[in-house]
Order: structure tokens, then C-alpha cells, then sequence
């Protein structure tokens, strides 16, 4: 038994995958949402939520999304909120030095900040294989 709870383990560790899924799948997502709440001398709620969605859109056209929500309550009293989108569209990510879209979106509760916003246009190039 306790060699098949170490295969268990340890077999994660010998599988060998690639390092950027990009390049093959045509659609990725995945979602995480965690909850807490506390009562005693202060009563603490804390919700966070997050997804990624990756696909490919067209011919050598990556698309990728990252999401974010944090919520925070202490004493019945609001300390956070916040909000932050991450877009990439990017060309040919198979190539060595490859062209890409970006936006990002952001909302800060203790900042006051209500929206903020990026948008660019950048290359990158791959430095090892």
C-alpha cells in the first residue's frame, strides 16, 4: 500500500509535458473560486475568483484572458474589491521573435481608483528553447 501512495506521489514528477500550451490546444480554461468567513472578535469574509481562458481564434492567432475578483470584509465593513483583466492576442507564438496585442483592465477599492486601462502593441522573442 505504501508503495502504491508513493506512485501516487511521485508519479506527477515523471511526466514531461510542454512548457507553453499555446502552440497545440485550441481552447483552455479554467476557473478557481475560493471562500472564508470567520466569526468571533471580528468577523473576516474573504472571496476570490479567477479564470484563464486560452484559444485559438484563427490560423496562428492565439487569444489569451486573464481574470481576477478579490472581495474583502472585516467587521461588516468593506476593505477590498478589486478587479483585474489580462489580454494578450498574440501572432505566430511559434516563431523565435513574434508580434502581440495587449489590454489590461484594472479596478482598486482601497486605491479609489473606479478604472483603469492598458492597451499596446509589443514583440517578444524567445531566449531558450
Amino acid at each position: 500500500m505504501k508503495k502504491f501512495l508513493c506512485l501516487i506521489l511521485l508519479y506527477p514528477i515523471l511526466l514531461s509535458a510542454q512548457i507553453n500550451e499555446s502552440d497545440t490546444l485550441n481552447l483552455k480554461a479554467s476557473i478557481a473560486l475560493t471562500g472564508f468567513w470567520q466569526s468571533g472578535n471580528v468577523e473576516t469574509l474573504i472571496f476570490r475568483a479567477k479564470s484563464d481562458l486560452s484559444f485559438i481564434p484563427w490560423n496562428k492567432w492565439v487569444y489569451k484572458n486573464q481574470n481576477s475578483y478579490v472581495y474583502q470584509e472585516f467587521g461588516k465593513e468593506k476593505a477590498d474589491e478589486d478587479i483585474l483583466s489580462l489580454n494578450f492576442l498574440y501572432l505566430n507564438p511559434q516563431r523565435k521573435i513574434y508580434p502581440f496585442v495587449l489590454g489590461f483592465f484594472s479596478t482598486n477599492f482601497r486605491r479609489e481608483i473606479d478604472a483603469r486601462y492598458l492597451v499596446g502593441a509589443r514583440a517578444t522573442f524567445q531566449v531558450l528553447e
